[in-house]
Parts: structure tokens; sequence; C-alpha cells
């Protein structure tokens, strides 16, 4: 059997909007394969972590992995890789 690495690795993932904390340490994976979503109330930071993992936001601090690329630098063919559904 092959181990695989995780699809998603989120660590410490932080993002403010002026003084509000949008984003306070948030950590989860996902492996490669699994099915996974983010449930919460309005304002708990759903979309802000969704659109950081496309690369459509920046983070604050923290790490952010999607299929082994960091989601802040990576270029167009990571992103044609990319099957995203809200």
């Amino acid at each position: 059997m092959t181990v695989r690495p995780p699809a998603v690795v989120v660590r410490g993932l932080r993002k403010s909007y002026g003084s509000f904390e949008g984003l306070r340490g948030v950590d989860f994976e996902i492996a490669d394969g699994e099915t996974f979503a983010l449930l919460g109330p309005n304002g708990a930071g759903k979309s802000t972590t969704i659109e950081i993992l496309e690369g459509y936001r920046d983070r604050d601090a923290g790490e952010a992995r999607v299929l082994g690329e960091d989601p802040g630098k990576a270029g167009t063919a990571w992103k044609a890789r990319l099957g995203i559904v809200l």
C-alpha cells in the first residue's frame, strides 16, 4: 500500500480584518480522497479559510499547503488542478 501525503494541511492559520480576528489558530488536515466539510455559523471564518486555500486571499500567519503547494505562492498550473464547489 502506498501512503500518499495529505491533500490539504492547515496549521496555525490566522487572518485579521483590522481588530477583528476572522481566523485564530485553525488546524486541520484533509487526506487524499477524503470528503471534508467546514460547518459553522455566519462569521466563523469558513469562507476566509476556503479563499486562503484557493490562493485568492492572503493569510496573516500559519501554514497552508494544498496539493503540496503553498496557495499564496502557487501558479496557474496549480490552480488548474483545483476543483472547488461552494
